[in-house]
């Protein structure tokens, strides 16, 4: 699989990537997609399978989802088809995963996914909306031994 485009989170006053997908939990649950998404792909776009780039944001430590877009960026009927009774922010009240925000300067570009690896990421735990866990990961390129040193300290 080529490396994906992620999703965008708001945290700590800062925008990130995000290397993980929460709305996928979603359409697990038994929602469907959004027809207007499918009905905006015109061709395959390796670098987002899934179809969308959702907005996310953290505030109070609480989970939010603010928009989504088609594959090329176009603003989409997405959010009202997904929430039609509802207006965004959304609290992602499904979702119970780990966030991951990468950080800092790339170390190693990897071609598959999620996997490029960067300096520091940040990885939420999050329970039915609500961040229960924080911590960062710090790699580190030792320059003699050229071995990579992950160490995960809490925020």
């Amino acid at each position: 699989m080529t490396a994906q485009v992620g999703d965008v989170i708001s945290y700590l006053g800062e925008t990130f990537s995000l290397h993980s997908n929460p709305l996928e939990q979603y359409f697990e649950a038994g929602h469907q997609r959004p027809k207007c998404l499918a009905e905006e792909i015109e061709y395959t776009f390796t670098a987002n399978w899934r179809g969308y780039i959702a907005e996310w944001t953290i505030d109070n430590d609480i989970l939010f989802m603010n928009n989504i877009t088609g594959p090329k960026g176009k603003v989409s009927r997405a959010m009202s088809e997904l929430f039609p009774d509802a207006q965004p922010p959304i609290e992602a009240s499904w979702h119970t995963g780990k966030l991951r925000i990468p950080s800092g300067e790339m170390l190693q570009y990897v071609h598959t996914g999620y996997s490029t690896r960067f300096e520091k990421e940040i990885i939420l735990h999050v329970k039915n909306r609500r961040v229960v866990k924080k911590k960062i990961k710090r790699r580190v390129i030792r320059k003699l031994t050229k071995w990579l040193k992950i160490k995960c300290v809490p925020i």
